[in-house]
């Protein structure tokens, strides 16, 4: 190993993703691993509860992609992509999960979205960068934001809902949905 590997491996805390991905695709250092679990599982996992609206499920999934990408983090080519890599399994083993425990025709709420062609493929990976750029943004802002934004986009909660949840008017939920939204598009975009 050489001293400049060395010298990452001594602060993979002030690391870039991309050049922690590479470094572990080299050098296969746990530690490079353990610091992408710390710095991806809140979102990860957050993520999961926002799609599956249990926390054990959302348990069970974030700990299946983070053992996933232990598995196959050597395949991944373009190590920029991480984060949307990482959420496209977190997508796949969320259909996979209810795939495996619906047994109704509830399932066709819940798309596949296995592509072949490229350009889909292409502009999917764009979407998941941009979807975790807003996770990620969500985390920056004020929790009463963030709560909001969460309850009103994640949950699908109605306004009238939101007005009963936060004792606000109506006006004033929708004045703080538009404010919350703009600190979201300031910093993500």
């Amino acid at each position: 190993m050489s001293a400049n590997a060395l010298t990452s491996l001594e602060n993979p805390r002030e690391m870039p993703v991309a050049q922690l991905v590479l470094t572990y695709q080299r050098d296969h250092q746990p530690q490079l691993l353990s610091e992408l679990y710390t710095r991806y599982f809140d979102r990860v996992f957050t993520y999961c509860l926002s799609l599956s609206k249990n926390q054990d499920v959302a348990l069970d999934l974030t700990q299946d992609v983070f053992l996933k990408i232990t598995e196959h983090l050597d395949e991944l080519r373009n190590p920029d992509l991480f984060p949307a890599w990482l959420f496209r399994i977190a997508h796949n083993r969320f259909i996979n999960h209810v795939k495996n425990t619906s047994k109704s025709a509830n399932f066709a709420t819940v798309p596949d979205e296995s592509v072949d062609d490229p350009e889909e493929q292409e502009l999917s990976m764009e979407r998941e960068v941009l979807f975790q750029k807003v996770l990620t943004v969500l985390e920056e802002i004020p929790e009463k934001d963030r709560e909001l934004l969460v309850d009103k986009y994640f949950h699908k909660e109605s306004i009238h809902h939101l007005e009963a949840k936060y004792g606000l008017t109506e006006s004033a939920i929708k004045m703080r949905l538009s404010r919350a939204r703009q600190r979201v598009a300031k910093k993500c975009c």
